[in-house]
């Protein structure tokens, strides 16, 4: 119900109309990795380098085996053996950085995390070298990996002095709230104890005369701990007193001190979002106190370091009936197709893996995943015969025996998947071709989880007349569709080679699949490239006999073709296949355009564009899950640090009739939770009926204002402030999806009522049309006291929204209070009868709008003095308490039709944490 914005504050989002820029690239919208585990007490976890630790000197296996070391034994030490680093699964060249827990560039720059991100697809930021350019020892890179888990899966913030405010306050020292310790969560630049002698911006006694709890050093191992013998500034400057680490200004308490705090009894100020997410590491309560600190000897029981490292390939080949068909005298599909297969595998290097799956009526796992081995320097000969001999035994269906026969490639993926999963722990990469005539259909169920898991099916389409579906498969898994090139075969002798080198391309930065009809404009694919950009490529495919023209065209209108290629631009090509590769491409607009010769009637078409950059777009949607709770979007943009200042919109339903556009932003205002973090955002609270609604994000730096922040978005980590990296325009597409499910009217009598719990559990509402209510229902026991409030605002038509909120006693309609706050909120409070009975609350918008709310009930000795400057209550079975207090800021987008967005945090948390500070401070 709350989001870290400053003062706790509700603030608002506009929604502007706008059309998404021409040119855009997409990139993925990853889900979490499907190896990640997190428990209550084991954590295995997902690594992603931008280089291969095989080939870069300096930063191989010895060097990160020591930083993973070092992070595993701190993480241990620190939780005193309540947290264990389990399995870290390590990929290289950015393979699935978008959805790795840890990200580490071999770069300088500064290391930072998202607060709780461990369960919103959130990521660790790491680099080898500080921002001035030192290098990391792998111990080094291993104890930052702890600290920034601290932000990471703890949710716990800073406990040292950044630079920034140093400069900013004229503070020198570190601060009597520092722990008298070396703390995980301080900073290995400020690695000194602090005592309060050396403390000079306040000569106050108690803070000199504090005794010293210096707990024993160890020169390995950092510690989460406490602030020992905090207390009040005698001035009641509380800025200058207390709140002077960034944990303590959002906990009020250490870093230890919240750890050994149980989150399901010990309530936290509510000030950092997602502070509940703390559940799932319960178990930390158990911790000892400072200064008893334990440090038990690391059980690395479960530790493992995996490095997923060479390909595996699965090889699916259709066999059913038409499978049978010749293609020419002496020569049938199957044949093309299995002589393709046999010239694929070798290809297989050594050290890369291969499994065999046909399909017909069924699928059938011929040979499971099996590593190409050098057996007595054959350099994999026998590995390969082997796998060769099982594609030889396979043989069409006979056409008398299933004279009905249908191709199931659904059961054919299932069984592919099933072997990825079993060997989920090797390979850095992983991939399918899919061989077949082209007469079949997979399910979306049986794709889902090849697309999910970043696992690319690339498909060939053996003298296929119709390529819709092999094309849909392609699509759907982030794949590509080829044709057989050639009239004697399958041209595949470099293609295993080149889908390896396509999947270190990170980006995928334009696609298109055409049904060209002669006259048809030609099909072309743009791509916006700048200076982050590496090896670009272009590609396109067409039907065997199909005669083309494929050219590329520069940013400076420039036309490149295969006989005419300038320095650092090759072309690779077969019958039905050509490549335009750019080392390192200019600046500026490129365009792949494919040309069908006069003549040509009707025909299928591909383009496609990628890139091996680190600037990327990943995007996650959370909510919605219970109508009406609204959608909220995420747009991670990253380079791999992250890029502020760049223009990010949300086209909802793109390819409808009526599609719309919305701005997402990262200012810091509700609902994005930090300024200038690469992390744009943007709520959608007016979808009111069942279905499923496509989203596409597209980020794009048309003034040229985007620039790659390296001093992290949420705390300094070096010391040291750098200047950001201005970037030219760019562009990047991410696309997810918006399902709503469970949609229905909301009750507009008191009959009907939804019935709330009376413990602060918040319910979602919404007010669809002008003029509707919602009523709600809770219990009020005898004698209760209880505080009701609304917040959470979310309009979905462009006005600022006001709820009012009606009390109603136990008939349902006698009005016993009602309350619509100047901001939007409502508060009102209710002490009981004598006797247990139900009572009704009725939401309606005070102006003439429609949103969405959320509404609340709770004892009322939970909370201080009334939000609206009231503590005070109504007689027996009365209400009360109304008046003035939080503010909301409203921004609206010029001109803008669509709704606005408005998400206004409950301001009864505000009060929560205004008691919280007067709790005893410094002692558990």
């Amino acid at each position: 119900m709350r989001r870290p914005n400053a003062g706790w504050l509700a603030a608002a989002v506009a929604v502007a109309v706008s059309l998404a820029p021409g040119g855009a690239a997409l990139a993925d919208n990853p889900s979490k990795h499907p190896l990640q585990r997190v428990a209550d007490s084991e954590l295995d976890l997902v690594v992603s380098l931008d280089w291969n630790p095989n080939t870069v000197a300096g930063r191989g296996k010895p060097y990160l085996d020591a930083a993973f070391a070092e992070f595993g034994g701190t993480v241990f030490a620190a939780t005193e053996g309540h947290l264990r680093i389990c399995k870290l699964y390590v990929y290289s060249k950015r393979r699935y950085s978008g959805s790795a827990d840890i990200v580490v560039s071999d770069s300088a720059s500064r290391a930072n995390a998202q607060l709780n991100g461990i369960d919103v697809n959130g990521q660790i930021l790491l680099f080898t070298r500080t921002t001035a350019g030192v290098e990391r020892s792998g111990a080094s890179l291993g104890r930052t990996m702890g600290h920034e888990l601290g932000h990471y899966a703890l949710g716990l913030k800073d406990e040292y002095t950044e630079q920034i405010e140093t400069e900013k306050r004229g503070w020198t020292q570190t601060r009597p709230c520092d722990v008298r310790l070396t703390t995980l969560m301080g900073s290995e630049e400020q690695r000194r104890y602090s005592t309060p002698e050396t403390y000079r911006a306040r000569s106050y006694a108690p803070w000199v005369a504090a005794p010293d709890k210096t707990v024993k050093s160890d020169t390995k191992r950092q510690h989460y701990a406490r602030c020992e013998d905090l207390v009040e500034d005698p001035d009641g400057d509380r800025e200058d007193a207390t709140w002077r680490t960034a944990q303590y200004r959002s906990y009020e308490k250490s870093a230890w001190e919240v750890l050994i705090s149980d989150p399901r009894t010990t309530p936290l100020p509510a000030a950092l979002s997602g502070a509940g997410r703390r559940h799932r590491f319960a178990a930390l309560a158990a911790l000892t106190s400072v200064p008893e600190i334990t440090e038990p000897a690391w059980n690395r029981d479960c530790f493992q370091v995996i490095y997923m490292e060479g390909t595996v390939l699965v090889l699916m080949i259709d066999h059913s009936v038409s499978m049978g068909d010749e293609i020419k005298p002496g020569e049938t599909k199957f044949q093309r197709a299995a002589a393709g297969a046999k010239t694929m595998i070798d290809t297989v290097p050594v050290g890369d893996s291969v499994a065999l799956i046909s399909f017909a009526e069924t699928g059938d796992t011929l040979v499971g995943v099996t590593k190409i081995e050098d057996k007595g320097g054959d350099k994999g000969k026998a590995s390969r015969d082997a796998l060769k001999a099982q594609v030889d035994s396979i043989v069409p269906l006979d056409p008398k025996l299933h004279p009905v026969s249908q191709t199931n490639v659904t059961n054919g993926l299932v069984k592919a998947w099933a072997e990825l999963a079993k060997r989920a722990e090797v390979g850095n990469q992983q991939f399918v071709v899919l061989l077949s005539d082209g007469s079949v259909r997979a399910d979306d169920w049986a794709l889902a989880p090849f697309t999910s898991a970043r696992v690319p099916v690339y498909t060939i389409g053996v003298k296929v007349v119709d390529g819709t579906q092999m094309q849909r498969i392609a699509t759907a898994t982030r794949g590509k569709f080829f044709r057989t090139g050639g009239s004697s075969g399958i041209r595949m002798g470099g293609l295993y080679q080149l889908i390896v080198e396509e999947l270190s391309h990170q980006n995928e930065l334009g696609r298109k699949f055409v049904d060209y009809s002669g006259g048809d404009s030609a099909p072309e694919v743009g791509a916006l490239l700048n200076e982050l950009d590496g090896e670009a490529r272009f590609s396109a495919s067409w039907p065997d006999g199909v005669a083309v023209a494929f050219e590329l065209r520069g940013p400076g209108g420039e036309v490149i073709t295969a006989n005419a290629l300038p320095p650092g631009i090759r072309y690779v090509s077969d019958a039905t296949y050509g490549m335009y590769v750019l080392d390192k491409p200019a600046p500026g607009q490129w365009k792949a355009v494919l040309t069908p010769a006069p003549g040509i009637v009707k025909t299928q078409l591909s383009l496609d564009a990628t890139s091996s950059s680190p600037l990327a777009l990943h995007v996650h949607v959370s909510g919605g899950q219970s109508y009406p709770e609204p959608f909220t979007i995420v747009a991670r943009v990253s380079a791999p640090s992250p890029v502020v200042g760049a223009q990010v919109e949300a086209i909802l339903d793109p390819d409808g009739p009526t599609p719309r556009s919305i701005v997402l932003v990262d200012d810091g205002q509700a609902p994005d939770e930090v300024a200038a973090d690469g992390r744009y955002t943007a709520v959608v609270a007016d979808l009111t009926s069942d279905g499923s609604h496509d989203l596409k994000v597209v980020v794009s730096n048309p003034s040229g204002s985007a620039a790659v922040d390296t001093n992290g978005g949420l705390h300094a980590g070096d010391g040291q402030l750098v200047t950001p990296l201005s970037l030219s325009n760019f562009a990047r597409e991410a696309k997810a999806t918006l399902v709503v499910a469970g949609a229905k009217p909301m009750p507009q009598s008191y009959d009907q009522a939804i019935k709330l719990r009376n413990d602060m559990t918040p319910l979602w509402g919404s007010i669809d049309k002008p003029g509707d209510v919602v009523y709600f229902a809770f219990n009020g026991y005898a004698g209760g006291h209880y505080a009701m409030m609304t917040g959470s605002l979310a309009s979905s038509d462009g006005k600022p929204m006001r709820t009012k909120l009606t009390l109603y006693a136990p008939d349902g309609t006698t009005v016993r209070d009602s309350d619509a706050g100047d901001d939007g909120t409502s508060w009102l409070e209710l002490r009981a009868g004598q006797q247990d009975q139900v009572y009704f609350l009725k939401v309606e918008h005070a102006g003439a709008g429609t949103g969405r709310f959320q509404i609340a009930v709770a004892p009322r000795a939970w909370f201080g003095p009334g939000p609206r400057g009231s503590s005070q209550a109504g007689g027996d079975d009365g209400g009360g308490g109304s008046g003035s207090g939080c503010r909301v800021v409203t921004t609206e987008a010029p001109g803008s039709t669509l709704p606005v967005v408005l998400l206004v945090l409950f301001c009864v948390l505000a009060v929560l944490r205004r008691r919280a500070r007067r709790r005893a401070r410094g002692r558990f």
